[in-house]
């Protein structure tokens, strides 16, 4: 039986590649993951969502670039792809995954 407190419901990645590391990736990943801690949106603080750091995710030169996944209901994931994502954008996703409300279309790829 898994601890109630991995209860995640989003999977946050945010690449952390050459390319977009270039363009503040890595500051961004920890100045949210401070954010989550902070506000409580993390998993293992109460919250949902779970932060990652990833490989390249492509179209670097839109970077930095983020992606999730999270689940609706059981066996309907969703995902979603951003692109030219900041601090108040990271943290706004965040904040909705976390809550699970309809999703930004600001820097969306599929937009």
């Amino acid at each position: 039986m898994k601890p109630s407190f991995f209860k995640t419901r989003a999977h946050l990645l945010v690449c952390t590649s050459e390319k977009c590391a270039s363009k503040g990736s890595r500051i961004l990943f920890q100045t949210l993951w401070n954010a989550l801690e902070r506000e409580r949106l993390a998993y293992y603080s109460g919250g949902h969502v779970r932060l990652t750091e990833a490989g390249c995710l492509g179209a670097c030169q839109f970077g930095p670039n983020a992606t999730f996944y999270r689940q609706l209901e059981p066996g309907n994931l969703e995902e979603g792809w951003y692109y030219g994502m900041d601090f108040p954008k990271m943290l706004n996703l965040a904040r909705v995954l976390n809550d699970g409300n309809k999703l930004p279309i600001e820097n969306r790829f599929d937009q």
